[in-house]
């Protein structure tokens, strides 16, 4: 306690210079916070809203994400009933959703173009979580009318192409299992914006029945599986893939291409941010001592001589800088926090990344451990910078230091 007085009154010493190191070790950290949660935030966003996508899990044939079908539906499931049940039957399991992919030919009254089917569970669309984005009309039914044209849901340019709207009439032709083909009139019932420019082009969402009727087959390609805690994805991916040796049990994170890119993109550019953040507190701290050294070169005599060890006179400017760190951490957090809030408060989003249709909103998700692994860091760099600069300072003899001028 003893030394940490003594360094909060020579702080004081010289107020300005030390109010300016403060000021730098704080928009430091701030800088460091804003970037790293922003980058925590994003990647957060993202992996949500893969998981609420392709769920925790994906049971599929176990070559379904290795190759490419030769063959309309040739790496289909075709009792999946009986797995769907099994899995349903998993307390830390909360929704197994089936689906299926294909692509063919659909056409209206005036144009005809190419789509890509995924044949879903309406339950995808009726979940509290559900994301789905919708710019006209509604999701397909839970309980659609059987009399009635198959429902249809398509990406909002894929039906400005079409030139299709809600209640058009269009028809999907595909190849079916046997290598023939088939065609279905359906009913559009909604457009939806699916965040994905490409699958805005594309996408067309049916039932799986009216799917299977189409392409002639009793099979899907996947089952997404949603945990109640998703914390428990990896044990729950163990057993599975012990319990279905023969199907092919996915995590996630395999198939989140998206995610893995950007997190490996912002953890480059926040690295080299963080860098040079650090490259600047350095030398900061490294220039403020050094002119303390200097200017107290005569009082570091006067220790000397009455015999306090060299090593505690380097520890008492040590001891400075690492204050001077603290507080600056503090600062800087306060200030990382009052941006953050401001900007959630304020609505504030930056363009939509490449091939992305939706902005990204300016949230910062600045966590505990975040903080104290930023204000540690730099308060270690801070005592480093110190050290040099102060072990420069008790290298001369008593009588020079007691006569620097």
């Amino acid at each position: 306690m003893r030394w940490l007085k003594f360094a909060f009154k020579n702080i004081l010493r010289n107020s300005r210079r030390s109010i300016v190191t403060v000021t730098l070790v704080a928009v430091g950290v701030a800088a460091i916070l804003s970037a790293q949660g922003f980058s925590n935030n994003t990647n957060h966003l993202i992996m949500e809203f893969t998981v609420d996508r392709i769920g925790s899990l994906i049971v599929s044939h176990a070559e379904f994400f290795d190759r490419d079908e030769e063959s309309t539906m040739e790496m289909g499931l075709s009792d999946y009933e009986g797995v769907k049940k099994i899995l349903e039957t998993d307390s830390r399991v909360d929704l197994v959703l089936p689906s299926m992919r294909f692509s063919g030919m659909i056409s209206s009254d005036e144009k005809t173009g190419i789509f890509r089917a995924l044949a879903v569970d309406a339950v995808e669309f009726h979940r509290d979580n559900s994301r789905t984005t919708f710019i006209t009309g509604k999701a397909l039914s839970l309980n659609p009318n059987m009399d009635g044209d198959p429902e249809l849901v398509l990406g909002k340019d894929l039906a400005k192409s079409l030139n299709a709207e809600v209640g058009s009439s269009l028809t999907l032709m595909s190849s079916t299992t046997f290598g023939g083909l088939n065609a279905i009139d359906f009913v559009v019932v909604g457009t939806i914006d699916a965040g994905n420019i490409q699958a805005n082009r594309y996408l067309a969402y049916m039932h799986i029945g009216d799917a299977q009727e189409l392409v002639d087959t009793d099979q899907i390609h996947t089952m997404a599986i949603h945990l109640k805690d998703f914390d428990k994805t990896n044990s729950v991916y163990e057993e599975l893939s012990d319990k279905f040796p023969n199907l092919g049990v996915t995590l996630w994170s395999s198939e989140a291409e998206t995610y893995d890119r950007i997190k490996r993109l912002f953890g480059s550019i926040f690295g080299v941010m963080t860098l040079i953040v650090i490259i600047m507190v350095f030398f900061s701290i490294s220039n403020t001592m050094t002119q303390t050294v200097v200017e107290r070169t005569r009082e570091i005599g006067t220790m000397a001589a009455l015999g306090t060890p060299r090593k505690s006179i380097v520890m008492n400017f040590i001891i400075e800088s690492f204050v001077i760190a603290i507080i600056g951490s503090v600062v800087g957090t306060a200030l990382a926090l009052l941006i953050g809030g401001s900007l959630a408060a304020g609505g504030a989003a930056i363009p939509p990344g490449p091939g992305f249709t939706a902005p990204i909103p300016l949230n910062f998700m600045i966590t505990s451990r975040l903080i104290f692994n930023t204000a540690i860091s730099l308060a270690v760099i801070s005592a480093i910078a110190s050290c040099f600069s102060a072990r420069r300072g008790v290298k001369k003899s008593i009588v020079e230091a007691l006569t620097h001028v």
